[in-house]
Formats: structure tokens, sequence, C-alpha cells
């Protein structure tokens, strides 16, 4: 017989000759890495932090807005409405001012599109 033939098996690599030991440069190199996501960690926090207080800026905004319209609101209320204040008696209004209107005199038949 002839000489076996190697394949991908009995190539000898250095892995695991020292297997409770690693180089101090892949130690640097994952320092260095881990360093690296640190910083776009900060920077993906400080522009979520920027959102953060756009968001609430725009709440006290809204706040402010709103506590406007409700003082608006109340001092209207507080005026007294022109209309009638009973729900049957401003149907009855408008069911009377519904009926009292006229069609104009040149009022025809139209069709809208």
């Amino acid at each position: 017989m002839g000489t076996p033939i190697k394949g991908m098996r009995e190539i000898r690599t250095n892995q695991g000759r020292n297997p409770g030991q690693r180089e101090p440069y892949q130690l640097f190199m994952e320092i260095s890495g881990l360093e690296m996501e640190r910083a776009r960690r900060e920077k993906e926090r400080s522009a979520a932090m920027q959102r953060v207080f756009k968001i609430d800026a725009r709440f006290a905004e809204i706040d402010a807005r709103k506590a406007q319209l409700l003082a608006e609101a109340k001092s209207s209320v507080s005026s007294g409405p022109a209309g009638p204040t009973d729900r049957r008696e401003a149907v009855k209004a408008r069911r009377e001012a519904v009926l009292s209107r006229t069609p104009p005199a040149n009022a025809g038949f139209k069709i809208k599109y």
C-alpha cells in the first residue's frame, strides 16, 4: 500500500495547545471591541435622550395650550349661552328655524354631481 492521503483532519494547528491561556493581543483586541461597542451605545443613548427631551417639551406645550383653551371655554360658558339650555327647547327652536325658511323665488330643480 502507499502512503495514506492526508485530509483536513490531519493538518496540525496551534489551536488547543494552550487551552487555558489566551495571548495578550487577543485580550487587547477583545477589550478594544468592547470599548468601541461602549462608544456606540453611548452615542445611541444620547440621541435617544435628546428625543425624549423633545417629546417632554412637546408635552409641556400641549398642556399649556390645553389649559389656555380650557380657560377660554370656561370664560365663554360663564358669560352664559345665548340659546336655550334645555335640549327639548333647542330641538324645537331648530325645527322652527328650518320650517320658517322659505325657498328663494328662482329656486328650481338642480342636480349636483
